[in-house]
């Protein structure tokens, strides 16, 4: 059992969007979406959507640009429902899949449920012919990795 199931559907937007930033040698982010869930005592997220807004980016750093929030929340309203924003991803192009002392303080300020991730994906690396990424959670301060598995639900 993994203890993050990503939709491939959402990956593929989450991908599209941070190699569309990498174009122009900058970080992407967006908002991952989805839901809790326990099996047999375990406890794992399953992530069906990726919601993204102007990102105001460089090479080493992104965050959702002011614009962002009104487009974010109009978007969040109809692709919500029954969902949670369950962490958030973003890229590190050309440098690997690590939470960066920023992205650890940004976990731990805007993400800091027990169950919230963060997923890291360096699109100019590939893995077993997949974009490289990881997936974190952080407690304590420390960040450190979790099993994740991208599944294609149908």
């Amino acid at each position: 059992m993994f203890e993050v199931y990503l939709d491939c559907k959402a990956m593929r937007a989450a991908e599209k969007h941070v190699r569309q930033m990498a174009e122009d040698g900058r970080e992407g982010m967006g908002l991952l979406l989805g839901s809790r869930h326990s099996w047999q005592g375990r406890e794992y997220v399953w992530v069906d959507g990726f919601a993204t807004a102007e990102n105001d980016s460089t090479a080493v750093r992104v965050s959702f640009s002011q614009e962002a929030f009104p487009q974010l929340a109009k978007m969040l309203r109809k692709k919500m429902k029954d969902r949670l924003v369950v962490g958030w991803l973003h890229s590190h192009p050309g440098y690997g899949c690590f939470l960066s002392g920023t992205d650890v303080a940004t976990q731990e300020n805007f993400f800091g449920e027990p169950f919230h991730v963060a997923v890291v994906a360096d699109p100019t690396r590939e893995e077993q012919g997949q974009m490289e990424k990881r997936a974190f959670r952080v407690e304590f301060g420390e960040a450190y990795e979790v099993s994740f598995a991208v599944v294609d639900k149908k």
